[in-house]
């Protein structure tokens, strides 16, 4: 009969754990991760009725020249050199070396 006796124990130890690892697990609370940005090209808006978050695409064309973002969504198609703009990337050089210096102060009303 020694061998019910090792299968008790056994089965103490097992209940023993698991009691423990659960009661652990619920007084343990979860970190969150605070790191995360919010993605720039995205806006979230939500849907009255729904209360759903709905990931809304961003349509403008945003460009960069020496640093600074302009905003050309409303002027693409009024550009006399047509519409010559890559959306998202950095324009400087294409626009210094068909501009003079002085155009910076006209781009300022598309500044972000």
């Amino acid at each position: 009969m020694k061998y019910p006796k090792i299968i008790f124990i056994i089965a103490l130890i097992n209940f023993t754990i698991i009691t423990s690892l659960v009661f652990y697990l619920k007084n343990t609370t979860p970190v969150l991760n605070t790191s995360l940005k919010p993605i720039p090209s995205q806006v979230i808006s939500i849907t009255p009725k729904l209360g759903v978050l709905t990931p809304t695409p961003d349509t403008r064309c945003i460009i960069v020249i020496d640093g600074q973002k302009y905003n050309v969504t409303n002027f693409q198609d009024q550009h006399s050199g047509g519409n010559i703009f890559n959306c998202g990337t950095d324009m400087s050089s294409d626009f210094h070396n068909k501009h003079p210096a002085s155009y910076l102060q006209i781009m300022s009303q598309f500044k972000i």
